[in-house]
């Protein structure tokens, strides 16, 4: 009997080591990452941390997008220079925007995953250039789609028009704040 319940133990054991390392994986690299990005200002030690969140590959990968993505909208915020981290922090922003996307055409009846992604293609077209203004507008037209009546939608929807230069259609999501 004793050995029966060892046996039994040990087997629950490694069933909770194996549902739980990924993402406890995944959450030290989200906290390093946090570290990395707002005392250390690093953002190539950030990306790097940013690819090894995605390579655990955990149930949480909407939702740890969804934090970085948030991150980068704080360092920008903060003044932290982003496009310092060159291709490894554009392929990190790159890879949080697509899931992100991913999530929003997945779950059409949410809007957070809309705006999320927009955000990460704004924070692209921001720092790293032209081609990313039409996916941030995208996403954002998305989100006020989705949901009418939320002010930050039309906000970062008028945000992407000015980044995109187009100065028209920016007044006029910016006046519907």
């Amino acid at each position: 009997k004793e050995f029966f319940m060892v046996g039994v133990s040990i087997f629950v054991i490694i069933l909770l080591y194996a549902y739980n390392i990924k993402p406890l994986y995944a959450s030290y690299y989200m906290q390093k990452s946090g570290k990395d990005l707002f005392i250390k200002r690093d953002m190539v030690d950030w990306a790097s941390d940013v690819q090894k969140v995605f390579a655990a590959r955990t149930y949480l990968q909407t939702e740890n997008a969804i934090l970085l993505a948030s991150d980068v909208a704080t360092a920008d915020k903060k003044g932290i220079k982003i496009d310092s981290g060159g291709d490894a922090a554009q392929n990190a922003i790159e890879r949080i925007a697509k899931i992100l996307a991913q999530s929003a055409e997945r779950y059409t009846d949410n809007y957070v995953y809309a705006v999320w992604a927009g955000q990460a293609y704004l924070a692209l077209a921001t720092h790293f250039g032209a081609v990313y203004p039409a996916d941030a507008v995208k996403w954002f037209e998305e989100a006020v789609r989705r949901a009418p009546q939320k002010q930050e939608a039309y906000f970062f929807l008028g945000r992407a028009y000015l980044v995109k230069q187009d100065y028209v259609k920016s007044e006029e999501a910016l006046r519907k704040t």
